[in-house]
């Protein structure tokens, strides 16, 4: 169940994170009905140390999903801000092309008046 959130859309926060706390809470609940029916020991059954595998593999896959949803958010902050400058630069450009061909236009007919006048 844990191995499924790999697979869930990293926009779906809400199901990653259901997912995950889920597995976490069931492999609780199942560790503990596990040392209640086994009998007390010293050593570890790998029983028992199957499970503390599935729970480190559920950590990791919530910690997973939370640097994946840090770097989602951070990518998604400075797309907007590229973007953000890259409309502004845009509407410069379009000012700065239009004062060039005023500019130009205007060369153009002084440099016609001085032929005209030469």
């Amino acid at each position: 169940m844990s191995y499924c959130t790999y697979y869930i859309s990293k926009f779906a926060v809400t199901a990653r994170v259901l997912l995950a706390i889920n597995v976490v809470l069931l492999t609780i609940q199942f560790n503990s009905y596990v040392h209640e029916y086994l009998p007390p020991s010293e050593k570890s059954t790998w029983l028992e140390e199957f499970l503390r595998g599935v729970m480190i593999f559920a950590c990791i896959s919530m910690l997973e999903f939370v640097v994946l949803n840090f770097c989602t958010c951070q990518y998604m902050q400075r797309k907007e801000m590229i973007d953000t400058i890259l409309t502004e630069i845009r509407a410069n450009m379009s000012r700065v092309k239009r004062k060039f061909m005023k500019i130009r236009s205007e060369k153009e007919v002084k440099n016609a008046i001085k032929k005209l006048l030469d």
